[in-house]
């Protein structure tokens, strides 16, 4: 529902700002889920993108919705199909919490991007100032009057229909903070070029 229901437009328009123009590039979308993303970077001309996804019906879903979209079952522990320095742009939206080895993970991101590429990763991040009282109150307020705040309010009905076990946070496995975060990506000779907080 949340692919379908354009609930992630704003977040995507965010991400496309910050990658920039994408034309002509070659793309990684690791953690893809249904191909939503991967679909958008299509439509604004990148030459070739790739969804991996450790879900094999993730995997189903984008495939029979975006079949022109080069989509596998993997995971970001084992790049070996992907040549050294083959992508301008990897995306790791909404997937380092949930993986174990996230060293490994950035070490591999690095070895498959070129020296030039970029990598975006989102996540939630531990302890962060929008966890605190008076932000989250401020957000709250913020959300009744934006589009992306109805769709939020729009999708909390439709998940609480949905079994206790199908939680979705339950499945991190680590969150960082922006500081791990940061600490990471540099221990793997990356710099950080822009941190932006989503939705504010």
């Amino acid at each position: 529902y949340r692919y379908l229901s354009g609930a992630f437009d704003s977040r995507v328009k965010n991400i496309l700002k910050i990658l920039g123009d994408i034309k002509g590039k070659k793309v990684l979308d690791i953690g893809c889920g249904g191909g939503y993303l991967s679909h958008e970077f299509c439509k604004r001309g990148a030459k070739e993108v790739v969804g991996m996804d450790y879900a094999s019906f993730g995997i189903q879903f984008a495939k029979a919705r975006y079949p022109e979209i080069d989509f596998r079952v993997g995971s970001v522990e084992n790049l070996s199909s992907f040549e050294d320095s083959s992508f301008d742009i990897v995306t790791f939206i909404d997937t380092i919490e949930h993986v174990s080895r996230q060293d490994d993970a950035i070490a591999n991101i690095k070895r498959v991007l070129k020296p030039s590429g970029k990598l975006l990763v989102a996540t939630d991040v531990d302890d962060c100032a929008w966890q605190k009282p008076l932000f989250f109150k401020l957000i709250k307020i913020t959300h009744l009057f934006s589009k992306s705040g109805r769709a939020y309010r729009l999708i909390k009905k439709v998940e609480a229909q949905r079994r206790n076990t199908k939680n979705y946070h339950e499945t991190h496995i680590a969150e960082l903070s922006v500081e791990q975060l940061e600490s990471l990506l540099k221990k793997n000779n990356f710099k950080v070029i822009k941190h932006s907080v989503y939705p504010m």
